[in-house]
C-alpha cells in the first residue's frame, strides 16, 4: 500500500468483492479427539 492509497473503510477500493467461503476449521477427527479429551475430564493426562 503507498502512501496515496486509502483503507476500504474510508472509501478506498475494498481488496475483496465477494465474501470469503465459509470453511470447517475442524473436521471430524479433530472433534472426536477433543470431545474424549473433555470427556475424561483430565486435561493434562490425554495421550500419557
Amino acid at each position: 500500500m503507498t502512501v496515496n492509497e486509502e483503507l476500504a473503510i474510508y472509501g478506498g477500493v475494498p481488496v475483496r468483492t465477494q465474501k470469503l467461503t465459509k470453511r470447517t476449521p475442524f473436521g471430524r477427527g479433530e472433534i472426536d479427539l477433543i470431545t474424549q479429551v473433555i470427556n475424561a475430564q483430565d486435561l493434562f493426562a490425554y495421550g500419557t
